[in-house]
């Protein structure tokens, strides 16, 4: 494996692990883009830029800053540190509950008049509601984990 530097749009050089099979530079482009922090640098900052579009743009993180952080978040969790997992599934679980509540809430406002319609949104309220529980089944079991020595935990 070798590692090369790719610039962003803002001129930021990032250094990308890279397996390139050859000197086919549309491969090693492929292969690049199949690496995580990229892919989630790219959503992550498209994401975003709703949210900051009143800040100026030289104020605004890029691809690059998400990618930094991704690979920065990336190498905490290689050496054990899984405190952002935890984050994760914590605030997916919440999101997820939030979801259960107002799909619930839209499904009792429609019972009466249009039971296809709550039936719809009862069906979404407890997939969200499935998916916060799974969240926090799995948050509890990697700080269970996490907690005992080696050889401990299951």
């Amino acid at each position: 494996m070798t590692a090369r530097k790719i610039t962003t749009k803002a001129g930021k050089s990032v250094a990308v692990a890279a397996t390139a099979r050859g000197d086919d530079q549309r491969d090693r482009f492929a292969e690049d883009m199949l690496e995580p922090g990229i892919r989630h640098g790219i959503l992550a900052s498209k994401l975003t830029a709703s949210i900051l579009n009143g800040t100026a743009k030289d104020e605004r993180p890029d691809m690059g800053n998400f990618l930094v952080g991704l690979l920065r978040e990336t190498k905490k969790a290689e050496k054990g540190d899984l405190s952002i997992a935890s984050r994760l599934l914590v605030a997916q679980a919440i999101s997820l509950d939030g979801i259960f509540t107002e799909m619930a809430r839209r499904a009792s406002y429609n019972m009466r008049e249009y039971p296809q319609a709550m039936e719809i949104f009862m069906r979404l309220a407890l997939k969200a509601q499935t998916g916060a529980a799974q969240r926090w089944r799995n948050w509890r079991s990697s700080t269970s984990r996490a907690s005992k020595p080696c050889g401990m935990g299951t």
